[in-house]
């Protein structure tokens, strides 16, 4: 069954010197995740999800099977 995210809120407080200050917490968010180094593994979507399959089919071959 496909998850769909329809909302997502983002609530969060940060510890500063400066307390009136007002942060965008998404902004600084993106701002960390885009310093992140990208990784740099070569996933096979199809083959990951041939593998997928074939382990469901496996598993309910099992359940018939009991």
């Amino acid at each position: 069954m496909p998850i769909e995210i329809k909302e997502l809120v983002v609530k969060g407080t940060i510890e500063s010197e400066q307390k009136e200050k007002s942060i965008d917490i998404v902004k600084l968010i993106d701002e960390k995740i885009s310093d992140m180094p990208k990784p740099q593994c070569g996933l096979n979507k199809r083959s990951l999800i041939d593998e997928c399959v074939q382990e469901v089919l496996s598993e309910i071959r099992k359940q018939l099977d009991y």
